[in-house]
């Protein structure tokens, strides 16, 4: 099950205690998932959202993790992919992300955990501090609408990963691309949270991402769309009903509200 090991009572108390679960969640809510997350953690994985899972799957099957692989997660946020990979795949992974608080969390569930193959680091996508082909395999997990240069940040990842080397990218699909002058607030599952971080554009286009791609000497190998039809966003424990439904959107064969690319370094 994907993420179940965040279900221990050590981890789920970090979580909760969160700066953005503090703003996202009440105090009674937070007293509730303290005491029984860890039993929902466990016995249905994390995280709880419905698009979230159908990420989670194509971009595991889009990765095919082996044994001691390189792995760059970038913007991993508190490390969900990030253990996923090192604990169930046996890989090397390094996750990056800019929010300071996210990775000091990650780095606290890494000493619950014990896990040696995993490592968290503060690090701009811009401006990596790894050497060049380095990873075999590096991850965007809806990080790459969030920064303004893209291209760079592309640049980047092709120079750290190794020849023949793949990435996964998911981010929002949108047909007409909007461009922020500043970052949006960012937005819980719930509600907007006044903090930075948010999106500076509305999605990516297959046609854009793959020029883009294009241009950082990338080549797309797959895609696919998630949130199609049949995907409605709801929390815990609608989830339980409505990510079984979510799974007739593979016989609607339209477009969704998210993209997912597998593109091979030239």
């Amino acid at each position: 099950m994907f993420g179940s090991y965040f279900g221990t009572r050590d981890i789920v108390e970090l979580m909760v205690d969160h700066p953005i679960a503090k703003l996202s969640y009440s105090e009674l809510e937070r007293k509730i998932i303290k005491k029984y997350g860890h039993i929902i953690f466990r016995l249905f994985g994390y995280p709880l959202g419905v698009s979230s899972r159908q990420r989670a799957k194509v971009i595991i099957e889009y990765l095919n993790p082996q044994y001691n692989e390189t792995v760059l997660d970038v913007g991993c946020g508190i490390g969900y992919y990030s253990f996923e990979l090192a604990n169930k795949f046996g890989c090397k992974v390094s996750g990056i992300d800019m929010d300071v608080d996210d990775i000091q969390l990650a780095k606290k569930i890494k000493n619950i955990t014990q896990c040696s193959n995993v490592y968290f680091n503060v690090e701009n996508a811009l401006n990596l501090e790894f050497p060049d082909n380095t990873f075999e395999k590096i991850m965007l997990n809806e990080v790459l609408e969030h920064i303004h240069d893209d291209k760079k940040a592309l640049a980047e990842m092709h120079r750290v990963l190794k020849p023949n080397g793949y990435i996964v990218i998911s981010t929002p699909h949108a047909e007409n691309i909007e461009e922020y002058y500043e970052q949006k607030i960012k937005k819980s599952h719930r509600k907007d949270i006044h903090i930075k971080g948010g999106h500076v554009r509305n999605g990516y286009s297959l046609q854009q991402i793959s020029e883009i791609l294009d241009y950082a000497c990338f080549d797309v190998v797959e895609y696919c769309y998630i949130s199609k039809k049949f995907t409605i966003n709801v929390g815990f424990p609608l989830f339980l009903l409505a990510y079984p439904i979510s799974m007739l959107d593979m016989f609607y064969n339209k477009t969704g509200k998210g993209i997912i690319l597998k593109a091979k370094k030239r």
